[in-house]
């Protein structure tokens, strides 16, 4: 008889399945503002001229698309490892000309603190273990890959 714990194992797929889902729709509502609505869509740009980034315009708009589409694959698990590695590289350029610079601390401690209460770090945690992990079974790549005769 196994005990209860080793059996939570076989309850992986679900997990790795809201966790997909959950990032997934993350980005697909966050890239749909910043694409069809104009206040969004301008502080979006706006946002990307601060940080001295060039062609804010493109850089703004190729970022929408990237979250948009990519959250879209992602909520399907379609090329997910990829793409999680592409939303993941999105979050680490946001953390670093954006986030982590507006945070004020009197210690490193206190600094850390508060990076560590960004959502963005949690969202980068998720995506990079996506990009590791997979898709999980509830997906288009599983399903790619039991159709190719591979498991």
């Amino acid at each position: 008889m196994n005990a209860p714990l080793v059996e939570l194992h076989h309850w992986e797929w679900i997990v790795m399945l809201l966790g997909r889902l959950t990032v997934g729709l993350l980005f697909v509502i966050s890239g749909h503002g910043k694409l069809f609505i104009p206040a969004k869509r301008q502080q979006m740009r706006d946002t990307i001229a601060k940080t001295g980034l060039p062609a804010p315009v493109v850089v703004a708009t190729t970022v929408s698309l990237i979250e948009f589409v990519g959250g879209g694959m992602l909520v399907a698990g379609l090329l997910t490892p990829f793409v999680a590695l592409l939303l993941a590289a999105v979050m680490v350029i946001a953390l670093i000309t954006t986030d982590l610079p507006g945070i004020e601390a009197e210690t490193p401690i206190e600094w850390l603190g508060a990076a560590l209460f960004l959502p963005q770090v949690y969202v980068l945690v998720i995506t990079l273990w996506l990009a590791v992990a997979g898709p999980g079974r509830a997906s288009i790549d599983a399903l790619l890959r039991w159709a190719g005769g591979t498991t």
